[in-house]
Parts: structure tokens; C-alpha cells; sequence
């Protein structure tokens, strides 16, 4: 009832039936991580100066 009121009788969207739906689903994994790479292994390569992925784009976006 509460997503049927905000969706039509509140501007805004604040909580939508969508929103509603997607919360009836569990949004974890119960098998959980299924590769072998964890976040440890990755961030570094992002935050390294050998990856200057990141400079590129700062570059085209004028910073």
C-alpha cells in the first residue's frame, strides 16, 4: 500500500512499485564468491602508476 501511495500520490518517485519488487529478492549470492581473485588482488592495479587508465579519462573530461 505504502509503494502504491508514493508512486502515484507523491511527487518524485521516492519508493516505487520497481523498488518494492527488487526488494522481495535477495540481492546476495548464497554460493558466494566464485572466483579465485579477490579485491585485494585487483584495487592495486587501479591505484598503481603503471595503470594511467584513470589519468585518460580525467584528461577528456578536463581535469
Amino acid at each position: 500500500m505504502q509503494a502504491l501511495g508514493f508512486t502515484y500520490l507523491v511527487p518524485g518517485n521516492i519508493f516505487t512499485l520497481d523498488n518494492l519488487k527488487s526488494l522481495q529478492r535477495d540481492n546476495i549470492s548464497s554460493d558466494g564468491l566464485k572466483g579465485k581473485t579477490t579485491i585485494e588482488e585487483i584495487v592495486p592495479s587501479y591505484l598503481s602508476k603503471k595503470s594511467n587508465k584513470l589519468d585518460t579519462y580525467r584528461k577528456k573530461a578536463g581535469r
